[in-house]
């Protein structure tokens, strides 16, 4: 009788501290060792973004989107009516207070630099620098395109040209350097520079190094308009 008694007092009490210690691995092996947290109402909810991806709430939020080598891993082409653009990987930040957000909510602008293939002039090889701003998409977890405008490189041969294209709310500025009177065929991704533009000291450089590794080779494409 009496051991009847101590196994229904103790038996509930082991029943929860199993589950606790269940809780606490299945947190430890999902999430890395980290619980993350973010509070709901707060001014910097993102604007929306992929069910896959939504970090409103993070039920459900692959762990591996919170680093930053999505950024390359991720990245895709996309063309658009004779256009070439590059779409990198979204993933998040910790912002302001620590708190965990979209990383355009952090760095609003996107610098990418490309390398001509295949031509130079003595010694010097075609670039461009294309600035855009950092936005999310709510398509496959993506930042938008930064669209690279070929022809507009093509036709400023002038020495190290600087141009911008669009207005105050969207506009890329573009630096050129080198550029021969031989249109390029193939170009290739050499660097990536996320920003904030009101302190450009708050930065992440990925280079062309690090790109191939991410990327399993060279990062390149082709000119749709040759």
């Amino acid at each position: 009788m009496m051991m009847k008694w101590m196994i229904n007092r103790f038996l509930p009490g082991a029943g929860f501290a199993l589950a606790l210690f269940l809780g606490m691995q299945l947190v430890s092996t999902s999430w890395q060792g980290e619980v993350f947290f973010y509070p709901a109402g707060s001014e910097r909810d993102p604007a929306a973004f992929a069910k896959a991806v939504d970090f409103s709430s993070l039920k459900g939020v692959n762990p591996k989107r919170f680093t930053s080598e999505l950024l390359i891993k991720e990245a895709r082409l996309v063309q658009k009516e004779g256009l070439v653009g590059v779409s990198f990987g979204q993933y998040f930040t910790k912002g302001d207070g620590g708190l965990w957000t979209s990383v355009c909510d952090v760095y609003d602008r996107v610098s990418i630099q490309i390398h001509a293939l295949g031509i130079a002039e003595s010694g010097q090889v075609p670039y461009a620098s294309i600035e855009a701003d950092c936005r999310s998409s709510e398509v496959d977890g993506l930042l938008q395109p930064v669209w690279i405008p070929l022809e507009a490189i093509y036709k400023s041969r002038k020495s190290n040209p600087e141009f911008d294209i669009g207005n105050d709310d969207s506009k890329v500025s573009v630096q050129v350097g080198f550029m021969t009177y031989d249109r390029p065929e193939q170009w290739e991704l050499v660097g990536v520079r996320l920003f904030n533009s009101e302190d450009p000291s708050i930065s992440e450089v990925v280079e062309q190094a690090t790109i191939q590794k991410l990327h399993g080779s060279q990062f390149t494409f082709m000119d749709l308009n040759p």
